[in-house]
């Protein structure tokens, strides 16, 4: 196994197929080919190291080398100007915002590639260390597996015995390959010291990757999938964002009158507080689109040229509230609290932490008041965001109805506020009307169900067909989640788990991005979207001139209220996949090695009859060794003619072979002439004959079905 081709490229294929389970929490096609090509490099630089004369234990530190160097250059190009070290920061932290802001399967970002890629070219390399260097390729099937258990634990929908049929294919030829290589070196394994030890066995590999998978499959049934993130109530009435994603269907739920938060400000009028932001639409719904944090200053606000906005200061504490997202004012400009390490968006401002923080915690948030006027929307055209097309993009497949409604809303309109003017008017008349006791969602049936059957919903309808519409009448639109400005009280203002609210943005050259509040009975337009005077709902704050105004919300009953996270299959279901896996590992830990131990003996007998003297003589003691081996038989490691007198000390009908197998070892490896028979093959058929009539029928069983010489690695023995 010197340069051992075979195995390499059997590890470039195994690698790549081990990779395949990313495919369901990613839809980046160009994953597979990029890990494929890694991957290549990676074991060819072990295969080019073994073809030297360079010690073959420096392969994988070879392979290291490059694993690194490929990193540093390909880190690089995602910053372009920075260091290593920080173009490494920046990749991290926008991979870990864009797992943290997206459903599966996530869209392709180049980050989440770069470590993707990186934590697969280092399966490629342990491939290498355990299949090749240490040659138990039975072990490689925990590196190349590694992808399977990430997914079975993020994948939304779980996995499928299916998802773990490339990885296990990958595997076997792994072990064919092994094969392969062993037989192609004959006569060249033949003698190690009585006294080596094997490193990792193939059967504890299995046994450790069974159990591995195993748990990661249990897991997968017990923990939150990779899919959006819930605004969910935890203990008692604690109101918990803690998931790494943002799901509207479960964010407006468990309205509640308990106090999540309180402020004060010395802000003229209350304004809402942001939290999260969804910019990406598609036939499931909003969900966010790819962010860049930025640690340190604030980024300058989007789309905002204005130098003259005033400044307030808003202090916030949290009271019964879990989040990694923090609600501020918009539009922030500094952020002073002593918990916690906060980043934001340069796309939306917001405010995401490293880790979710709860009670007692306070934060002080210096901000500018961006809205606008009427007077500045009339005359103002629409901008591009650092979005991008993201901010504009409507599936191809948006029914007809959806684009024909919106260019009816907004025909005759000349400028951008006057198109998103029609279309909140339209959402604020009748027949629509707010209600908890709708169904939830934000995708293609929930909006058509909401824009043409029954005109009822809450605020996650109203804000995303807002935005829906807005974009098929051109304009650049997105959702916001967060809170309404709450209730006075005393000096400052208290804010409910009631107080959770979504409304939609539309994004002006100059302006940057403004809010409209089309859903009726909740909150007041901002005085920039207000037709004329129109008669309101009492409020729940004393109004405010320039924001939506909150008004008093239908309580919502808890039979009415859509749930929480969905239920899972529960513990049936665990039972069930750990069941499906386990009768996966039965077959590949037992028809796997039966198959390779039947070709390794047919290899043995068609050398022991037709091989040259040399490689007659080793194929012959190599398979009445695995041969008693299989019997469940100790095999001594001593000189062949003892190692025969031992073995036929309790096999008396298999001493005249076993002599005459011991004297052609002895004459291939030490004579300067050998004479070995022409033909070894009939006294290996002698030996399994004697050792199948002293067995007993479980031992003959196992022997056949069991056996342990495939197990024992690839170690050259006597």
């Amino acid at each position: 196994m010197k340069g051992s081709p075979a195995l390499a490229v059997a590890g470039v294929i195994a690698t790549t197929t081990g990779a395949m389970p990313l495919t369901l929490i990613t839809s980046d096609s160009a994953l597979l080919s990029e890990t494929a090509l890694f991957a290549l490099v990676l074991l060819g630089t072990g295969v080019a190291v073994r073809a030297t004369r360079l010690p073959s234990a420096l392969a994988p530190v070879a392979e290291a080398f490059v694993w690194l160097g490929a990193g540093a250059l390909l880190v690089s190009r995602l910053a372009p100007g920075a260091s290593v070290a920080e173009s490494l920061s920046t990749a991290f932290s926008t991979a870990m915002q864009h797992v943290a802001t997206h459903t599966a399967p996530m869209p392709p970002e180049p980050s989440v590639r770069f470590l993707l890629v990186m934590s697969v070219g280092l399966s490629a390399i342990l491939v290498d260390c355990w299949a090749i260097a240490a040659r138990t390729p039975g072990a490689a099937l925990i590196p190349t597996g590694l992808p399977f258990g990430i997914v079975t634990v993020a994948a939304p929908t779980g996995v499928t015995p299916a998802v773990f049929a490339p990885v296990a294919l990958g595997w076997c030829l792994i072990l064919i390959a092994a094969e392969y290589e062993r037989a192609r070196a004959w006569p060249s394994h033949r003698v190690e010291a009585p006294n080596a030890r094997p490193g990792l066995r193939g059967g504890s590999a299995l046994v450790a990757t069974v159990g591995v998978l195993t748990v990661s499959l249990v897991s997968a049934s017990l923990l939150p999938s990779l899919q959006p993130m819930a605004w969910q109530r935890g203990n008692g009435s604690r109101l918990v964002l803690s998931d790494p994603n943002l799901d509207l269907r479960r964010a407006l739920v468990e309205q509640s009158d308990e106090t999540v938060l309180q402020y004060s400000t010395d802000a003229p009028t209350p304004t809402y507080l942001r939290a999260a932001t969804l910019a990406r639409f598609d036939e499931g719904g909003w969900t966010p689109a790819s962010q860049s944090i930025r640690y340190g200053a604030v980024p300058d606000v989007p789309g905002f040229t204005s130098t003259s906005a005033p400044r307030y200061t808003t202090n916030v504490d949290l009271v019964a509230m879990t989040t990694q997202w923090l609600p501020l004012p918009y539009a922030p400009r500094g952020l002073v609290t002593g918990a916690g390490s906060w980043g934001f968006s340069a796309e939306s401002l917001d405010a995401i932490g490293d880790k979710p923080l709860s009670s007692d915690m306070s934060y002080t948030v210096e901000w500018v008041d961006v809205r606008p006027t009427s007077g500045q929307l009339a005359t103002a055209s629409v901008g591009n965001p650092r979005e991008g097309v993201t901010a504009r993009e409507l599936p191809s497949d948006l029914p007809d109805q959806v684009h024909s409604l919106a260019q009816q809303l907004t025909a005759g309109q000349p400028t951008p506020h006057g198109r998103a003017m029609a279309i909140q008017r339209y959402l604020r008349s009748s027949p629509f009307r707010y209600s908890t006791s709708a169904q939830p969602g934000s995708g293609y049936d929930a909006l058509t169900r909401f824009l043409f059957d029954d005109h009822t919903g809450y605020c996650e309808q109203f804000a995303a067909a807002f935005a829906v519409l807005g974009r098929a009448a051109g304009l650049p639109t997105r959702v916001v989640i967060g809170f309404t400005p709450g209730k006075r009280v005393g000096d400052g203002y208290v804010v409910t788990g009631r107080e959770m609210h979504a409304w939609p943005e539309v994004f002006y050259d100059g302006l940057g991005w403004v809010g409209y509040e089309p859903t009726p009975g909740v909150a007041n337009p901002p005085a920039y979207a207000v037709d004329s005077p129109q008669p309101t709902a009492a409020t729940t704050t004393g109004g405010d001139a320039a924001n939506p105004s909150p008004s008093r919300r239908p309580s919502a009953s808890a039979s009415s209220a859509p749930t929480g996270h969905p239920s899972g299959g529960g513990f049936a279901d665990v039972v069930i996949q750990a069941g499906v896996l386990a009768i996966v590992a039965l077959v590949a830990g037992v028809v796997v090695p039966v198959l390779i131990r039947r070709r390794r003996h047919a290899v043995r007998l068609k050398i022991a009859r037709g091989g040259d003297s040399t490689t007659r003589a080793e194929a012959a003691w190599a398979e009445v060794r695995d041969s008693v081996i299989d019997a469940g038989r100790e095999w001594p490691m001593d000189t062949p003619r003892r190692t025969a007198t031992l073995v036929t000390t309790s096999l008396p009908k298999a001493a005249d072979p076993m002599a005459a197998i011991a004297g052609a070892i002895e004459q291939a490896r030490y004579a300067r002439s050998p004479a070995v028979p022409d033909d070894l093959s009939q006294s290996v058929v002698a030996v399994r004959q004697a050792l199948r009539d002293e067995a007993t029928a479980l031992q003959a069983w196992k022997g056949a079905a069991l056996p342990r010489s495939v197990w024992r690695g690839d170690r050259r023995r006597f």
